[in-house]
């Protein structure tokens, strides 16, 4: 019997094994090699959206943290439309050329909320988020008066003994101590805007020309008129019957000349429209808790030791002289202020001055604030 092995057969089934081997080996190859492939565009595709989503909403998170600090940026959202605002990274805080879309819904602002829609985008992915943020406003008169001393001019509060018990707000820088000079909030180089004052129409006022109180004499006013000069001489008391509450009592007077006293009885409020300025400047000197207004161009000195004025000054364009242990104890509006040492500025705010009507001569401010609450 021949048992001889044909080598020529069995080489030629090996050649097949190896070469299923190979390609069962090649299949599972590729399927790694695209299994990888899948697992790493995965993952860049959840790294992109993942920083897309960071970009988004730090930019919402910049974009509330300016209208937090300065609500006048809300302004750049129009009501009715929807404003842009694009983030380059000028700062380099978040990643190179991070674009960033900040858009406000306009129908919410009217709600009592403000919706922030930022849309972040990395390569080709884009993602994003809602921040929604509260507003409260502060409508009324008493939103004006919420500094001891506002000054559009810079304030000086170094001099000696001079001193401010409360917040100090400017258009320009404010110098002083905190605590020491200034017992309060500092606010430099603000934004906001005073109205110029509207002075009464003096057409349906009686005119009674100058009013002078003698010394150690008194008079009375208790109705609103116009007045050329009010002077109250040393030791004089002029009386100023506001009535009762809700009743309004308007006074417009060319200058007044304080060197006794003027004392506001009642419950009303007493409103004093000053047109050219005056003085309050003699030891003793008073002014009872009402408003005082000074027309644009106007300036009203306030001097002496022992002279004090309890109320409200509004003259967003007027000067106010200060000096000489001086107290304004209330809240002031000022262009400017012309001061020597020695004065002091002190906060309060006075509610029974009635505030329903003020709007027909004061442009009345309405404080907003926003407050971030919610992601959505």
């Amino acid at each position: 019997m021949n048992s001889r092995i044909d080598w020529r057969q069995e080489q030629g089934g090996a050649l097949v094994w190896v070469l299923f081997l190979l390609m069962v080996l090649t299949i599972l190859g590729f399927g790694y090699i695209s299994l990888s492939t899948t697992e790493t565009l995965q993952s860049f595709r959840y790294a992109s959206r993942l920083q897309a989503y960071h970009y988004a909403k730090a930019g919402a998170e910049i974009v509330a943290e300016r209208i937090e600090s300065d609500p006048d940026t809300i302004s750049a959202f129009a009501h009715g439309t929807i404003s842009l605002l694009m983030f380059t990274d000028v700062e380099g805080d978040l990643g190179a050329g991070a674009p960033i879309e900040v858009r406000l819904v306009p129908d919410d602002v009217d709600d009592g909320i403000v919706r922030l829609r930022s849309t972040g985008r990395h390569h080709r992915t884009a993602q994003t988020v809602s921040l929604v943020m509260l507003v409260t406003e502060n409508k009324g008169f008493h939103g004006l008066f919420d500094n001891a001393l506002y000054s559009y001019a810079p304030i000086d509060a170094t001099q000696t003994h001079s001193l401010i018990i409360g917040d100090a707000e400017s258009a320009g820088s404010i110098s002083g101590e905190v605590p020491g000079d200034i017992d309060g909030n500092v606010k430099p180089y603000s934004t906001r805007v005073y109205e110029s004052p509207i002075m009464p129409d003096v057409s349906g006022l009686p005119n009674h020309g100058v009013l002078s109180v003698g010394n150690h004499s008194t008079d009375t006013v208790s109705d609103s008129g116009v007045y050329s000069q009010i002077n109250v001489n040393n030791h004089g008391t002029l009386y100023i019957d506001s009535g009762g509450a809700g009743d309004e009592l308007v006074i417009v007077v060319g200058s007044i000349d304080i060197k006794g006293k003027i004392e506001v009885q009642g419950t009303g409020t007493v409103m004093m429209f000053v047109q050219d300025g005056g003085s309050i400047r003699t030891p003793g000197s008073e002014m009872g808790v009402l408003l005082m207004v000074l027309a644009d161009g106007s300036s009203l000195t306030v001097q002496t030791p022992g002279t004090h004025f309890h109320g409200y000054i509004y003259g967003p364009n007027a000067v106010l002289k200060n000096a000489a242990h001086s107290r304004i104890v209330g809240s002031v509006i000022v262009g400017a202020l012309d001061s020597n040492p020695v004065w002091t500025f002190e906060y309060r705010s006075f509610p029974e001055i009635d505030t329903s009507s003020l709007e027909e001569y004061i442009g009345i401010v309405e404080s907003i604030h926003f407050e971030r609450a919610r992601w959505e």
